[in-house]
């Protein structure tokens, strides 16, 4: 329980830079607004897409940064568990920052289409946590 919250804190930690990408993606890449997925081969507007982390799943960047920075998920506070708080967060900051700086530093993004990214989740299942974020 406590990584898989962990995992939804970091996955809000690094959201500016996932949107960031495929934003980024699409303007550079797109034509007529679509995209090719690179898996389906499937035309793709923004919305019918995912970020992706490849070869290097989120999963494992997130376990690198926890053995590399000898974190303790007992002494990580998470909140966004009351009314009307829709997010998982770090309570701090530092630790969001921190978790952003070394995604930025080692992840690997690509933009692919939404099915293809849950066939992938589904091929990696059960070793990897594929249940929605909250």
């Amino acid at each position: 329980e406590k990584i898989r919250e962990f995992k939804a804190a970091a996955r809000v930690a690094v959201a500016d830079q996932v949107i960031f990408f495929r934003d980024d993606y699409f303007r550079k890449f797109a034509q007529d607004g679509r995209i090719i997925c690179p898996i389906t081969g499937e035309f793709l507007l923004k919305n019918e897409c995912h970020v992706d982390h490849h070869p290097e799943s989120f999963d494992l960047i997130v376990e690198k940064f926890l053995k590399e920075n000898y974190i303790d998920l007992d002494k990580i506070k998470i909140i966004g568990f009351g009314d009307n708080e829709m997010w998982r967060e770090f309570e701090d900051e530092k630790v969001s920052e921190s978790f952003a700086a070394f995604h930025r530093a080692i992840a690997s993004l690509r933009v692919i289409s939404v099915k293809a990214n849950l066939q992938k989740s589904k091929s990696l299942a059960p070793s990897l946590d594929t249940s929605p974020i909250p």
